[in-house]
């Protein structure tokens, strides 16, 4: 079978060549792909330079540059919210011809790889990863409002050239009703979480749901289990977040002022983050805040083998976004075995059983965060028996040759019809 992937990602075309780009699980299942697989596999991909395909063992590579517009066309673009979604079809539809795939698999509904299902007759499935709409439905945290994005001062540069959070709104709302039709014409969906299945019922009632979990990076499979630390001092948190608003930043932001009032001692490390992001300031403008002034602080990008040793030496992991399907953070933390606190939002009850594998409190939940960080530091027993046992979930759940076969029974599923 001659299988081709769109992906967002250029998964092991670029390895080795940075430490970190999202998306490092669709490099573990094209990994797992080469290690089990005799059939032939294509990806394509943008790239910022790169056009000519290239073959690697028994993977083909379609690099699709980028188109690079003059500044003002550029500008233009921003000014109108463009999304560009058209314009790479032909390039797409000319790596189809070139492959000739049995099975073309779309990951997303974010980005212009999903129009192709309306051009060609080979069977397409969609991989679903965030789903925009109800993304976009919570794109601005409660206590933000789009006059606190205008007045910002430091995003006056970001307005003039029509990349702020406003021409962000614009676009993602542009892409969200794009996504729709996307829906409508799905015949075949891949999802993993009952969130992502409702919504599929709801948006593409009559596409074939598939369930198959998703392969993490390979090195948390092998990392040594967290384990309860007896040491005195403050407790150790961490998050993974990346520069996106509706990702919860302001919600560890109030969460640590509460703590702080509370007399706890903690320290609060974010990785994906670095201090100068212009997010940092606007929610301390918002806010009234200073992330600094209650104990927290950022690392910036981490690579894997750092982050591990993190989450092995924190006390707990947490999770505040507003808004997530099967976010690759709580995963990768459940797979270290450090206890995960998340905010209870799209399909995160799927990855946690709440008091079970982890705790749930409610979006913007700040109160109820504080209670559950305090209360399970302080209890040493519950807190590792969540870790152990949503690391064995975890292990199970993101089981690379189980996930591979699952896989696999889809195309040929799709491919027989």
């Amino acid at each position: 079978m001659r299988i081709l992937w769109f992906a967002p990602t250029s998964s092991q075309y670029d390895k080795g060549s940075h430490y970190y780009h999202g998306g490092g699980w669709i490099e573990s299942l094209e990994q797992t792909f080469r290690e089990h697989s005799s059939d032939k596999l294509g990806i394509c991909f943008f790239h910022h330079t790169d056009e000519a395909k290239r073959e690697r063992d028994n993977v083909t590579y379609f690099p699709v540059r980028m188109v690079k517009m003059k500044n003002l066309q550029k500008l233009l673009n921003n000014w109108s919210g463009s999304i560009d979604a058209e314009s790479y079809i032909s390039k797409f539809k000319q790596v189809i011809a070139d492959f000739k795939p049995d099975v073309i698999q779309v990951f997303g509904t974010e980005n212009s790889f999903a129009e192709i299902q309306q051009h060609t007759q080979i069977p397409v499935v969609i991989h679903l990863q965030g789903i925009l709409n109800p993304y976009n439905n919570a794109f601005y945290p409660p206590g933000v409002y789009r006059h606190d994005v205008l007045t910002y001062l430091p995003f006056l540069k970001n307005h003039l050239l029509g990349n702020s959070l406003l021409f962000d709104k614009k676009r993602f709302e542009k892409r969200a009703a794009k996504e729709l039709t996307y829906f409508k014409h799905a015949k075949n969906l891949i999802g993993r979480t009952c969130w992502d299945r409702m919504l599929s019922t709801s948006l593409a009632p009559q596409a074939t749901y598939f369930h198959v979990e998703e392969i993490l990076r390979s090195s948390f499979y092998d990392a040594t289990p967290w384990k309860v630390s007896h040491r005195e001092g403050p407790i150790q948190i961490v998050s993974t977040i990346s520069s996106t608003i509706y990702k919860g930043l302001d919600v560890i932001l109030k969460t640590a002022g509460l703590l702080k009032s509370m007399g706890v001692r903690f320290e609060w490390k974010i990785v994906g983050l670095q201090a100068s992001n212009k997010l940092v300031g606007f929610f301390e403008r918002c806010f009234k805040l200073n992330f600094k002034d209650v104990q927290v602080s950022f690392l910036g990008v981490f690579p894997e083998k750092d982050l591990i040793g993190l989450l092995q030496s924190s006390d707990v992991f947490v999770h505040p976004s507003y808004i997530d399907n099967s976010p690759n953070s709580v995963c990768e933390a459940q797979m270290v075995g450090i206890p995960v606190i998340s905010c209870d939002v799209g399909g995160t009850s799927s990855l946690i059983r709440n008091q079970e594998t982890g705790l749930l409190v409610p979006a913007n939940g700040i109160y109820e965060m504080a209670h559950a960080i305090f209360s399970l530091v302080g209890d040493k027993k519950k807190s590792s028996l969540l870790g152990q046992q949503a690391r064995q979930r975890a292990m199970e759940r993101h089981n690379r040759l189980n996930t591979y076969h699952s896989l696999m029974s889809v195309y040929q599923t799709i491919h027989s019809r």
